[in-house]
C-alpha cells in the first residue's frame, strides 16, 4: 500500500524504475511533493519547471495517477490539464499552480494527505 512519498519511491525503484532517480528528476526539472491515497486511487503530486531559450515558465503542478500493473507502480498523468484547468479555475493556456495540483489530487483521491 503507498501512503507516503517514501513508500511510492521504494515501489518505483523495486519496480525497476528510474522515475525518482536523481538525474531523472534533475532532466524534468521535477520535485516530488506529495502523495494522496483514498477511495479514489493514489495520486502523486509534482512540481515541475520548464524552460524555452531565456524565457523561463517558472514552477507549476502537475498530478499523476499511480495505478498498478501486476506488482508494479505505473505513473499516469492524471486527468488533461484542461480538464484540471477547468475544475481548479486556471485559464485555457495557464499551468496548474502547485496549489491547486495539490487540491485536485486530494479531491481525486478523496481523502488522506501524505507528505
Amino acid at each position: 500500500m503507498i501512503r507516503n512519498l517514501d513508500d511510492l519511491k521504494c515501489a518505483a525503484f523495486n519496480a525497476g524504475s528510474h522515475y525518482f532517480d536523481p538525474g531523472t528528476l534533475r532532466f524534468f526539472k521535477a520535485r516530488p511533493l506529495a502523495v494522496y491515497s483514498g477511495p479514489g486511487g493514489v495520486y502523486y503530486v509534482e512540481s515541475q519547471r520548464w524552460t524555452l531559450g531565456a524565457s523561463d515558465s517558472g514552477r507549476f503542478g502537475v498530478v499523476a495517477k499511480v495505478t498498478f500493473a501486476p506488482g508494479d507502480p505505473v505513473f499516469k498523468q492524471g486527468p488533461s490539464f484542461k480538464d484540471l484547468q477547468r475544475c481548479e479555475g486556471a485559464g485555457i493556456d495557464e499551468h496548474l499552480t502547485i496549489r491547486q495540483a495539490h487540491a485536485m489530487a486530494k479531491r481525486l483521491a478523496g481523502e488522506n494527505t501524505h507528505d
